[in-house]
C-alpha cells in the first residue's frame, strides 16, 4: 500500500504559519485556533470548507474574545458535537503559569468563550498543561501533563452533560502509566467507555507504550482501570508530540464488516496473520518527535494495529510516494519542541 500526500490550491488569504495550534474537523470544515508562530502566540481562528471547491480559508470574528488566547502555550483541544474544546495550557512568558479553564469554540455562533464549570471533590479545577485530551461519551478526558509544578499521572473527567459542567478525578486503578505529556489520547472504537493512550515524553525519554482505560466501572462512575498492552514483536515507535487518530479496517472502508472479536481494551483478538491484521482497527501516528531530550523530528506515517491477538502489538510504516515538510504535516501544529519545565521532578511511584 502507498499513501499520497498531496498539497492543495488555496485561495484568497491564508492563516499565518503557526504551530502548537488547536485543529479539528467539525461538520465538513476545519477550523485552526490560536498557537504560535516564532515568539508571537496568536489570538485568531480560521475555518475551511473542505467540501466546496475551491479551498478558501476564511477568519473568524472572534472580537475581543480572542484576548482569551493571550499568551497561551500547550494546551489540549478536542471536537465534541459543533464544538471545539480548548484545555488550560501555560503562560509563554511565564511557564510555571498553568492555566485551570476550559475555552468553547462554538462553530454554529462562530464565537469564542469560558465554560462555566465546577469541581466536585477537589477545591478548585485543574491546572494543565501539555496534557492529552479526548472527548468521549458527553465528556472530556484529561490524561497527565504539567501542573506548574511537577509532571502528572493524574486523570481528570469534565462532565459536559452536567447542568454546569463538572470537573471529578478519576480513582484509577491497574497498571497506571508513568508520568508523561504530549500522549496520543483517543477513545477505543471498538470498545464503550475506553480510552487508548500511546507515547509521550517527560523531556528526558520519550514512551512507546500503549495503554486502555476502562473509563465506568459498574455501579461507580468515577472509578477506572488502567491496562497495558504488551508488545511482542521487539519492534517499537517512541514517539512524542505527535498527530494521531484512528483508522477503521480496511474492510469498512471499502463497505465491509468487521469480522474478528474484541478483547481487552477492543483490541482484536484472533489469528495472527495478516488478513486478520488488515481487519483490525488501527492507530495511526504521524510527524512528532522521538528519542527523548531534544530528540529528532519525524516525517514518518504509522500504523498500530489493534489486533489480531491478546498482546497485538504490530507497528508499520506506510511508505509514501512524496517527502511532506513536518512543519506542514504535523497534526499537532508542533514544530519546535518545547523544553521541559524547570521545575518539579520525576520520581518513582509508590508502591
Amino acid at each position: 500500500m502507498a499513501w499520497r500526500f498531496t498539497q492543495v490550491d488555496v485561495v484568497g488569504k491564508q492563516p499565518p504559519p503557526r504551530h502548537m495550534h488547536a485543529s479539528a474537523v467539525i461538520d465538513g470544515a476545519l477550523y485552526v485556533v490560536g498557537g504560535q508562530h516564532r515568539l508571537d502566540v496568536l489570538q485568531d481562528a480560521w475555518t475551511l470548507r473542505i467540501d466546496d471547491r475551491p479551498y478558501e480559508w476564511r477568519k473568524l470574528k472572534l472580537q475581543k474574545a480572542g484576548r482569551l488566547l493571550k499568551h497561551r502555550i500547550f494546551f489540549a483541544h478536542a471536537a465534541y458535537g459543533n464544538k471545539l474544546y480548548l484545555s488550560g495550557g501555560a503562560n509563554n512568558q511565564n511557564m510555571s503559569e498553568v492555566f485551570d479553564d476550559i475555552l468553547v469554540l462554538d462553530t454554529e455562533t462562530e464565537s469564542l468563550s469560558t465554560l462555566e464549570t465546577e469541581a466536585e471533590g477537589m477545591p478548585s479545577p485543574p491546572r494543565l498543561s501539555r496534557h492529552s485530551m479526548a472527548a468521549m461519551g458527553g465528556s472530556l478526558w484529561m490524561v497527565g501533563g504539567w501542573d506548574g509544578v511537577e509532571w502528572l499521572d493524574t486523570t481528570y473527567r469534565l462532565d459536559l452533560y452536567a447542568p454546569t459542567p463538572r470537573w471529578t478525578q478519576l480513582d484509577a486503578d491497574g497498571f497506571v502509566p508513568w508520568r508523561r505529556s504530549h500522549g496520543c489520547l483517543v477513545p477505543s472504537p471498538t470498545a464503550a467507555n475506553t480510552l487508548l493512550l500511546f507515547g509521550g515524553g517527560d523531556g528526558d525519554s520519550d514512551f512507546d507504550d500503549v495503554y486502555y482505560l476502562y473509563t465506568r466501572l459498574p455501579g461507580d462512575t468515577q472509578q477506572g482501570y488502567w491496562g497495558r498492552v504488551g508488545n511482542v514483536t521487539g519492534k517499537t515507535e517512541k514517539r512524542t508530540q505527535m498527530g494521531c487518530g484512528v483508522l477503521p479496517p480496511a474492510s469498512r472502508r471499502e463497505g465491509g464488516k468487521q469480522q474478528h472479536e474484541t478483547g481487552p481494551g477492543g483490541f482484536a483478538q484472533g489469528g495472527g496473520n495478516k488478513a486478520a491484521a488488515e481487519e483490525a482497527h488501527s492507530l495511526a501516528i504521524h510527524g512528532g518527535y522521538g528519542g527523548g531530550g531534544e530528540g529528532r523530528r519525524l516525517q514518518k506515517l504509522s500504523l498500530l494495529s489493534l489486533g489480531p491477538g491478546s498482546a497485538p502489538w504490530a507497528w508499520r510504516e506506510l511508505r509514501t510516494r512524496k517527502r511532506v515538510d513536518t512543519a506542514a504535516t504535523l497534526a499537532s501544529g508542533s514544530t519546535t519542541r518545547p523544553p521541559p519545565p524547570q521545575q518539579g521532578s520525576w520520581r518513582l511511584p509508590s508502591s
